[in-house]
């Protein structure tokens, strides 16, 4: 149960994507200029990549619990990851307003791409998801004490904050936890 719903989480951006910019053109096909169509295009073309990369991710996920590792250690572009992570939200959730300071993180970090970008998708898509009545939610990330930091913060229900966990990742991408 816990794994559909997972995989039923992990979908619905995406799907929402390909459902929105199909509608768009749906309603507008007599009045869209080729630039305009090429750009709903895409955005389907990008959202059933992101599917596509789901899926596998999601047969990772199940090599992982079965002990057998593939992770895939790279130089990682932290900053344009989590911008492009951004952009893909917004394009889903245009009545909430995502801002982002990521002035002070490392351009490049050692790490799997696709899992942070898993990562930082479940963190943006829950920050909607759980404040739907209020949009601002508020991307940034720093280095302290040799970890790179990224925060994502809502101002939805919330978890109780004794039980919010930050993720942090040290230069090397080791994910750790700590108690806000």
């Amino acid at each position: 149960r816990q794994f559909i719903s997972m995989v039923s989480h992990e979908f619905r951006t995406p799907l929402a994507i390909i459902d929105g910019a199909a509608q768009r053109i749906i309603r507008r096909k007599d009045r869209m200029t080729a630039d305009d169509l090429d750009t709903r295009l895409g955005k389907i073309r990008n959202a059933v990549k992101r599917m596509a990369e789901l899926m596998e991710s999601n047969l990772t996920s199940g090599s992982l619990e079965a002990g057998a590792s593939d992770i895939t250690r790279e130089p990682v572009d932290l900053v344009a990851l989590v911008r492009e992570v951004c952009d893909r939200q917004q394009e889903v959730s245009s009545s909430h307003v995502l801002t982002t300071d990521l002035d002070k993180l490392p351009t490049f970090i050692s790490g799997d791409h696709r899992a942070l970008e898993q990562v930082f998708t479940n963190l943006l898509s829950n920050a909607v998801k759980y404040a739907p009545d209020n949009p601002r939610i508020e991307i940034s990330g720093w280095v302290e004490d040799a970890m790179v930091v990224v925060s994502v913060r809502d101002y939805g229900v919330g978890i109780p904050e004794k039980k919010s966990p930050i993720c942090s990742f040290d230069i090397s991408a080791r994910v750790r936890r700590r108690a806000s």
